[in-house]
């Protein structure tokens, strides 16, 4: 008959497992966290073909916001409904952000927003006096209303963020948009959530997570950025 474990035994093996569990549980949330931004590159991937092929469709041009029938539609509405190639919201949220779990119309990833004048002049206004470098691409209509970015006149295209990861503070959400110079109504940027890197979409097809210092060496020189806990950072 065989002798039953002492109380001292069970506690070697109670304390065995228990230090196993911590020594495989950090592998496990980095595995999960790779996981979620391998998805999230995914739905980026799925978002910039989306604009891609609206492009095709309507003369070389990738959509930020367009006028339909007096009202004016931003790139997630018009994505979803004229390119049908979005067939559920899961492609606009990513799986790493636990504040943005439930789709709307604001809180999804960030398309990079130019600035125009008068009406429509909210956005990143850097781009004008960089037209001999970034190419004369940006096109902005005030009636109809349209911004977009035509994708022949872009001189560098491997360079140019489209979508990134996006944050508005405090809350953490996502956000439909971002600027690279300052946080739009100051609390609206590029958010690096995964271990301080941004996933982010470029406008030749690419996909690329990023470092703050390395987002600032992309075409747009991007300045400001959310660390992966909210805390704003600059890099000159």
């Amino acid at each position: 008959m065989r002798k039953p474990f002492t109380l001292i035994e069970l506690l070697v093996v109670i304390a065995i497992i228990a230090i196993l569990a911590s020594m495989l549980l950090p592998a496990l949330q980095q595995a999960r966290a790779r996981a979620q931004s391998t998805k999230c590159q995914n739905n980026l991937g799925q978002l910039l073909k989306a604009q891609q092929f609206y492009a095709l469709d309507n003369r070389d041009l990738m959509v930020f916001t367009a006028q339909q029938n007096g009202w004016t539609a931003y790139w997630m509405w018009m994505l979803r409904n004229q390119t049908k190639l979005l067939p559920n919201n899961t492609s606009f949220l990513c799986p790493s952000n636990p504040n943005s779990k439930t789709y709307n119309d604001w809180n999804n990833y960030g398309m990079w927003r130019p600035g125009g004048t008068g009406g429509i002049g909210y956005g990143d206004q850097s781009w004008k006096n960089r037209r001999d470098e970034l190419g004369n691409f940006i096109v902005i209509q005030t009636n109809p209303e349209f911004i977009g970015y035509r994708v022949s006149g872009m001189k560098l295209p491997s360079g140019m963020i489209i979508y990134a990861d996006s944050a508005e503070s405090p809350s953490g959400k996502q956000i439909a948009y971002w600027s690279s110079q300052e946080y739009l109504d100051g609390s609206k940027g590029i958010h690096t959530l995964h271990a301080n890197r941004a996933n982010c979409s470029f406008a030749d097809g690419h996909i690329a997570s990023l470092t703050a210092e390395q987002l600032h060496d992309t075409a747009l020189k991007v300045k400001v950025t959310y660390t992966q806990n909210l805390a704003p950072k600059t890099v000159n």
